[in-house]
């Protein structure tokens, strides 16, 4: 977008009332920001949902209601960043509480979405069979189905099963019907909130800055690599194939070149000198 001056306008630079506007203008007619000048200029909110300098970066993020909506990447690029089991590890040592290390590991260990983590409940933690339930999630403080409409089951590691079998230990909120990751008064979490809890320990944990989507991705990104595609899409939840392809380029192509290495064998002896 360009200002009065023709000069380019950063995302960064755009305040609540500009978007606000631009979005009733884009509704009826082509955009525009040269009437927009005079809105007021951003306050520091507004760098919480924008990447300094990124152009993807969305600043609709600081709007209601879309506020508590998990964003997901319109386009990809070919990769993932995501993090080592042992990156996750320091992050859950840097959460503030057992209950946001339980939830930190539990998104990077499962690939759990953040309104899937929000609606999880006890019934649906399945400590016998090794596996966790996915049956709801939470989107704009209200309780829906699973993304792709479907329940599915996710395998439940058992560094992720010592963690949440700790957690039941508590002395709230341990029945069948009850959260796993409650409010403080049993309520659903606030997913804003869990995301800024989420930041600042990554911060003290001096670790890159990823999405608490990026959580997902470490899942996706490091299970391809013991799941088939098709394990690996049911565990996700991906409604069809192409998604879960994406994390074939996070495959490791170790024991495939083992393989290949029979296929290429020379034997000693076989090779003779080309005829001169």
């Amino acid at each position: 977008m360009a200002d009065r001056n023709g000069g380019e306008l950063r995302p960064e630079q755009l305040g609540r009332t500009k978007i606000e506007t631009f979005v009733q203008i884009e509704r009826h007619a082509q955009p525009t920001l040269v009437d927009l000048e005079e809105a007021p200029q951003p306050g520091a909110e507004q760098h919480d949902h924008c990447r300094i300098g990124v152009r993807e970066c969305n600043p609709f993020a600081g709007l209601a209601p879309l506020a508590d909506v998990e964003r997901h990447p319109d386009r990809y690029s070919g990769s993932f960043d995501f993090y080592s089991p042992q990156e996750v590890m320091a992050l859950v040592r840097a959460a503030a509480s057992e209950q946001d290390a339980a939830i930190f590991l539990t998104a990077a260990f499962t690939g759990l979405r953040r309104g899937e983590l929000v609606a999880l409940r006890w019934r649906d933690v399945d400590f016998t069979g090794e596996a966790i339930r996915v049956r709801a999630s939470v989107t704009h403080g209200a309780l829906t189905t699973p993304k792709s409409g479907k329940v599915r089951t996710v395998p439940m590691v058992d560094e992720v099963a010592k963690t949440l079998a700790k957690l039941a230990t508590r002395e709230h909120a341990t029945g069948d019907d009850d959260l796993v990751f409650p409010g403080e008064r049993g309520e659903h979490l606030d997913g804003s909130a869990l995301r800024r809890r989420y930041t600042s320990a990554l911060k003290r944990a001096g670790l890159r800055a990823l999405r608490f989507h990026d959580l997902r991705h470490t899942f996706g990104s490091l299970a391809i690599n013991t799941l088939s595609i098709v394990e690996e899409k049911e565990a996700m939840g991906h409604a069809d194939i192409d998604t879960t392809m994406r994390y074939l380029h996070h495959k490791s192509r170790a024991d495939g070149a083992r393989r290949l290495a029979g296929a290429f064998r020379v034997e000693r002896g076989e090779v003779t000198a080309a005829p001169s």
